[in-house]
């Protein structure tokens, strides 16, 4: 879920935390519970960053959000999937995201850097 980043495994334990009786295991069923509690939380927040982008950014973050770490999205598979018309549309949607802090270069991909707004576009615009 937080992709091994530890400031997102650390918010994410943090509601973990809260949700738990004491000495309790951490289930599946917990997990997913405490993501959505951080989702609710952040949604006014995600909402308004969602709708102050493009649509050409927006559908990059889709399949940002929807495809495995490494994704070529340059490639014409992701350019055509996504709606993107264009590499070119890619090349400029990712040089406004990365401007706006939003993605992060991932070698020689893009990871979104807020691993719960990922979370957030999976459950809020992909489904």
């Amino acid at each position: 879920m937080t992709q091994g980043h530890p400031f997102y495994t650390q918010h994410l334990c943090h509601v973990l935390w809260e949700l738990c009786e004491r000495k309790a295991k951490v289930t599946a069923e917990i997990m997913r519970t405490a993501a959505k509690v951080l989702l609710d939380r952040e949604t006014y927040a995600y909402t308004a960053l969602w709708e102050s982008l493009t649509i050409p950014q927006k559908r990059f973050l889709k399949g940002l959000a929807a495809e495995a770490a490494g994704v070529k999205v340059f490639g014409g598979e992701f350019v055509r999937r996504y709606g993107l018309s264009s590499a070119s549309n890619a090349q400029r949607a990712v040089e406004a995201l990365l401007g706006k802090d939003i993605i992060d270069r991932d070698n020689v991909s893009f990871l979104i850097t807020d691993r719960f707004f990922r979370l957030w576009i999976q459950s809020a615009q992909l489904s």
